[in-house]
């Protein structure tokens, strides 16, 4: 009887053990993309205009890139200076970026911003989104005639023509 009970209690408390450890894996991981992409309007552009571009503009995206337009985990914002404008300030957005008075320019001129984030806290199978993040972002970028491009993860603030010339290569 307490051989019984002692089984039943190891594989109880085995089982707990596992289950919180393999929690606790899971929520260490986290992975982010992020593209800010100065405009100087204030609406984005049509959804199915950048779909179109993006999947059928001859760029390598396939299946696995165009799923993510449906997945939670993407998120496409767009951000106001009226309401946000120390987003619009590059020295409060990092100290060690160092905006040329072209990038000044573009961003006085940017009435508001579109923030395309791409964020998961589950270990991922693929990197579609490190795909599917810069086309994306070059096509908020020509749809909205972008002025300035941040890139989050890089801590990179780009003018237009910077950003166009480092995704030249880019069949879209």
């Amino acid at each position: 009887m307490y051989f019984v009970v002692g089984v039943i209690l190891g594989i109880a408390v085995g089982y707990a053990y596992i289950t919180i450890r393999n929690r606790r894996e899971q929520s260490r991981f986290f992975a982010i993309s992020e593209y800010w992409v100065y405009i100087p309007g204030e609406e984005l552009p049509s959804q199915d205009k950048i779909m179109n571009l993006v999947l059928q503009g001859g760029a390598p995206v396939g299946t696995q890139e165009g799923l993510l337009f449906s997945d939670i985990r993407l998120h496409v914002a767009l951000v106001l200076r009226a309401k946000n404008p120390h987003v619009f300030r590059p020295d409060i957005i990092a100290d060690h970026i160092t905006p040329t008075a072209e990038v000044l320019t573009a961003l006085a001129s940017s009435k508001a911003m579109i923030k395309i984030r791409y964020a998961s806290e589950i270990r991922l199978k693929s990197d579609a989104h490190l795909q599917l993040l810069p086309y994306l972002s070059y096509a908020y970028q020509k749809l909205g005639e972008g002025l300035a491009v941040y890139d989050v993860n890089q801590e990179r603030l780009m003018t237009k023509d910077e950003f166009t010339a480092l995704h030249d290569a880019l069949p879209i």
